[in-house]
């Protein structure tokens, strides 16, 4: 059938979506014309409902990359934060000691200071988003999953080497050794040590 044959003098309202589009004709469900009033109104209220439902649930950054990318960050500690609430679903607590930590160290012993953004809860290991100041901005380095209290010196090779001692029990420590490889951080080796002498 034509859109004529639709919109011509037919007593009846056409009975599709192309045909009521075809004839610019809006209709309710019983037949009746709706006016461009109604139908304002009808559109602004599904609209509002859509919205409700999309912003009813939280919405999440996702969780920080592993890798160091050539993204410029402008502000290192929302960025930091914003990691924080992707993996515990809130944000840092001032009242808590250590949970949120801002410094600067040489982690790869150029002479100039990273900036390092710490989150974590508890007394363990923390995630620390590294970042390289450029005159361009902060250049994300990547995670550093390490104690705060790590340190950092050259091995035999001359290459730049985090250490620090991980607990994963009363007596069971290890000395962990990262390095910065191909963009990210990596650990080369885990070996144990012991507090007492035997």
């Amino acid at each position: 059938m034509s859109a004529g044959h639709w919109c011509g003098s037919r007593p009846t309202p056409p009975d599709s979506v192309l045909q009521r589009a075809t004839c610019g004709i809006k209709y309710s469900a019983t037949g009746d014309r709706i006016g461009f009033q109604k139908l304002r109104a009808i559109l602004c209220a599904i609209s509002c409902l859509a919205s409700l439902s999309i912003h009813a649930e939280p919405q999440f950054p996702p969780e920080c990359p592993l890798q160091g990318t050539l993204e410029i960050v402008e502000s290192p500690a929302e960025w930091a934060d914003q990691c924080f609430v992707a993996i515990n679903g809130r944000n840092p607590d001032p009242d808590f000691i250590g949970e949120s930590t801002s410094i600067t160290r040489d982690i790869d012993l150029d002479g100039v200071d990273e900036r390092l953004e710490s989150r974590g809860t508890g007394n363990a290991v923390k995630q620390i988003y590294a970042f390289r100041v450029t005159e361009r901005g902060f250049v994300y380095l990547g995670e550093l999953n390490a104690h705060p209290s790590f340190t950092v010196s050259l091995d035999a090779a001359g290459t730049p080497t985090i250490s620090y001692i991980y607990r994963s029990g009363v007596e069971n420590l290890s000395l962990v050794r990262i390095q910065y490889r191909n963009g990210k951080f990596v650990e080369i080796s885990s070996e144990n040590v012991r507090t007492d002498a035997q």
